[in-house]
């Protein structure tokens, strides 16, 4: 007996140790999500970093940090979300009806519905036209992470057949893992709309670090070229003009078969130019497009990004 008694407390210790997590909004914390891309793969991120706390009506929470530079920004773009997490539940604090809401529920069962947005608008879409962020949780799970254990919820974006939710958590599970937040393609961590573009690249999860130690993800792009020069593009611009036009523009191509792509700075595809490559120089017309801001891509027969430029129509 006298022998077993330190057995048993090295095991205990070890199944203690093994239930450790580190706290989501833990100082140190930092979070990269890709970006959409119409250019290149890897042409820009969103980072959330831990801050400091904050105290909103006598309930204390923390400030998350959120850069994102987008694909041709030469800047990336600031601003701040308010977070708290009490037992297994994470909330999210709304300027807007200045009220906190749940974001996500680690202890939550199968079948369990997390209202986020519905009749009272908290921030999610216009507030002119509130749109409905429902999610149902489809299951739970376990995952080992180094030597500590996650709680994993598989959610969707909730519909009654005739309203469906209009915010979720990600396609193919919105799976979030406990002590890291939403993950796979997931956009960010407080959710995104159900409406997917077809860009080169989606965004999606990169990785998650703790004092700049990969706890999650790849230690590709963007998270070791965390600068802006590491984040532009390589390709050489279009030579359009003239730039702003109002009904045509002329442009130099290569001397091949090739096709012109029309998007809008939200990234939706407005318009497609097939070029036999007979002519370096040809006019385009811009016959269609309502007047705004247009990225413009030229693609080879093998779908290569070839170039690409900003164009204005007047």
């Amino acid at each position: 007996m006298k022998i077993r008694y330190p057995l048993l407390l090295i095991l205990l210790l070890m199944a203690v140790g093994a239930q450790a997590q580190t706290a989501l909004l833990q100082q140190g914390n930092q979070w990269y999500y890709n970006v959409y891309c119409l250019i290149m793969p890897n042409c820009g991120y969103t980072n959330y970093s831990v801050g400091q706390d904050t105290l909103i009506n006598d309930v204390s929470g923390t400030i998350v940090h959120e850069s994102s530079l987008q694909e041709l920004a030469t800047e990336p773009e600031s601003e701040i979300i308010i977070l708290r997490q009490s037992n297994d539940t994470v909330f999210k604090y709304s300027p807007e009806a200045q009220v906190w809401h749940t974001l996500y529920d680690f202890g939550a069962q199968p079948g369990d519905i997390w209202d986020i947005q519905s009749e009272t608008y908290v921030g999610y879409g216009e507030e002119d036209q509130p749109e409905t962020f429902r999610i149902t949780v489809d299951s739970i799970d376990q995952i080992v992470i180094g030597q500590n254990t996650h709680r994993v919820i598989y959610t969707s974006a909730w519909s009654d057949g005739i309203v469906p939710s209009d915010f979720h958590f990600g396609n193919n599970g919105g799976r979030i893992i406990e002590g890291i937040g939403p993950v796979d393609q997931a956009h960010g961590l407080i959710g995104q709309s159900v409406f997917e573009m077809l860009p080169l690249q989606n965004p999606s999860f990169a990785c998650f670090l703790n004092n700049d130690e990969l706890i999650w993800g790849s230690d590709s792009s963007p998270c070791n070229a965390l600068s802006v020069e590491g984040m532009k593009p390589s390709l050489a611009k279009l030579n359009i003009y003239p730039n702003p036009a109002f009904e045509s523009f002329q442009i130099e191509l290569p001397d091949k078969s090739a096709v012109l792509q029309f998007y809008t700075t939200d990234h939706k595809l407005q318009k497609i130019v097939e070029l036999s490559g007979r002519f370096q120089h040809t006019s385009i017309s811009l016959e269609g497009l309502t007047p705004g801001f247009y990225i413009i891509r030229l693609i080879d027969q093998d779908g290569k990004v070839m170039g690409y430029n900003k164009m204005v129509k007047l």
